[in-house]
């Protein structure tokens, strides 16, 4: 019996770049004692637009200051929950040096998700949670923060 041997490769790309932004602080906050190197989580909001069929993703993130004007990168990917719920995953990447301080800098982002690179018959409209991680790339990652995506008011 022979066997066929197959030369192309197949490369899957799962992210989609939402851009690149330079948000501006909103406040800040300053904790008793001095935190460690890792990344705070970030607090999130999801809400699906008027049409329900989008989805505006908020998210305030907490970068330690001293680390001015920051560039941050936001890309994001599909994926199904541990309880098989379709999910949005988002990675919010900066580099910055890691430094134990108690004192952080608020930044706030706004996008809207995409609805590129989303499985054959699966629509923003069918996305029910979202999950943010706040990655420094040089490369220390904090745990992700899950919400569920609010409905039209």
């Amino acid at each position: 019996m022979e066997t066929a041997e197959i030369k192309q490769k197949i490369k899957f790309d799962p992210y989609v770049d939402l851009g690149v932004f330079e948000p501006k602080s909103n406040g800040s906050i300053q904790f008793d004692h001095i935190r460690s190197q890792k990344p705070l989580p970030a607090l999130i909001e999801a809400n699906r637009k008027a049409d329900a069929n989008g989805i505006n993703v908020s998210v305030v993130v907490f970068i330690v200051e001293g680390c001015e004007n920051p560039e941050i990168v936001v890309t994001q990917s599909y994926s199904v929950s541990s309880l098989g719920v379709n999910q949005l995953q988002f990675f919010i990447s900066y580099d910055f040096n890691e430094v134990k301080s108690s004192n952080f800098k608020t930044y706030e982002l706004s996008f809207d998700a995409k609805e590129e690179k989303l499985p054959k018959g699966v629509k923003l409209k069918d996305i029910d949670t979202v999950e943010i991680f706040l990655r420094d790339t040089d490369p220390i990652t904090s745990r992700g923060t899950e919400t569920t995506v609010q409905p039209t008011s």
